[in-house]
């Protein structure tokens, strides 16, 4: 299971560090951002990879080119860029709607 990314998860070496960095908005803030993004990347990935699959197989009939070579080139041109930037958006729209919902 993917485990939460947040204050209670990150450690440091020293006492001092700790108490210093738990008090940071920036690393709260960071956390609720990579929550964010790890959440809707479990949530998008089963469709994107579907997604993948399908056009692997459109390009290995249409094109006539190996299927281990059809789903690189559509994991690379394709899963990757799709998942990282909707994850990224999504991410960055979820914590604005936050903040603005608890002010």
């Amino acid at each position: 299971m993917i485990q939460k990314v947040s204050l209670n998860n990150i450690s440091f070496y020293g006492k001092e560090e700790n108490k210093k960095n738990n008090s940071n908005p920036v690393i709260k803030k960071g956390a609720s951002y990579a929550d964010s993004f790890v959440k809707h990347s479990v949530q998008s990935a089963p469709m994107l990879l579907a997604l993948t699959g399908l056009w692997s197989f459109v390009d290995y009939k249409s094109a006539k080119i190996p299927m281990k070579t059809s789903l690189a080139n559509n994991f690379k041109s394709f899963f990757l860029p799709v998942m990282l930037v909707s994850s990224l958006l999504l991410s960055v729209i979820d914590n604005k709607n936050n903040n603005h919902k608890s002010k």
